[in-house]
């Protein structure tokens, strides 16, 4: 359907994930980040991205093109 749209995104991930890192808490820390889904496999090929990425083919770990997630 073309038009106006929105979606929205919900994600629990551990602490834990980020044993590599000191993080004492989440309030108010702010990180870069992008979000996407691949379907490259599927009849008809389709790309998404939280944040736009500014290059000619899908090259989702573009760091420059990673968006801020703040958390509260």
């Amino acid at each position: 359907k073309e038009g106006d749209f929105s979606w929205q995104l919900s994600a629990i991930i551990p602490k834990s994930a980020f044993w590599g890192d000191d993080i004492k808490t989440f309030n108010r820390l702010e990180a870069k980040a992008n979000f996407y889904k691949c379907g490259d496999n599927l009849y008809q090929k389709h790309y998404l991205s939280w944040s736009p990425i500014g290059t000619e083919k899908p090259s989702f770990h573009e760091r420059d093109f990673f968006g801020i997630l703040k958390f509260e």
